[in-house]
């Protein structure tokens, strides 16, 4: 049977504790299975507490996230790659299995040029080593690409697509 969900963002325009848990509580209202957590600061992201909020609400959760500017895979891979471990780890703790977003590039990073294939195989790399814990963790990871004024580096279904295969070709 299908399940629906929802962003948070369809009723809060910011995410914390308070707020994240309101947005938990609408969803549930509202008769979603489901709520889209914007998890962009994972650092501060409360789990036990929204964990709590999800069981009370009789819903479950999966996330989205954008890479940080500092973030950039091409120039800050060990960077990029330990913030999405730590967003698997919060997704992790309340029971979500599916982290989606801008998570091959910093939302908003533009250099004016195309990319190089040395950042392309820089984010290959990368989302490998992120999509094998996310595998150990029976997690999936969701690949987004966006317009050419939101980032150079993936504008095209075709583009996000081989770095998809490439990853899978390296035994993800």
């Amino acid at each position: 049977m299908p399940k629906y969900g929802a962003h948070a963002f369809v009723w809060v325009g910011d995410w914390n504790t308070e707020s994240g848990n309101q947005a938990i509580k609408a969803a549930a209202k509202t008769g979603f299975d489901f709520i889209e957590i914007p998890l962009l600061k994972p650092d501060e992201f409360d789990a036990p507490a929204h964990l709590q909020a999800l069981k009370a609400a009789g819903i479950g959760a999966v996330a989205s996230t954008v890479l940080p500017r500092n973030a950039h895979i091409p120039l800050q891979p060990a960077r990029a790659k330990q913030f999405l471990i730590t967003c698997l780890d919060k997704l992790e703790a309340v029971g979500g299995t599916y982290l989606c977003g801008c998570i091959g590039f910093a939302h908003g990073y533009l250099t004016g040029s195309p990319p190089r294939p040395d950042e392309r195989q820089a984010v290959v790399d990368t989302l490998g080593e992120v999509a094998h814990e996310a595998k150990k963790r029976g997690m999936t990871l969701g690949f987004e690409c966006c317009n050419r004024y939101e980032t150079y580096i993936y504008n095209t279904l075709a583009d996000s697509q081989a770095t998809v295969k490439a990853i899978r070709a390296n035994g993800v």
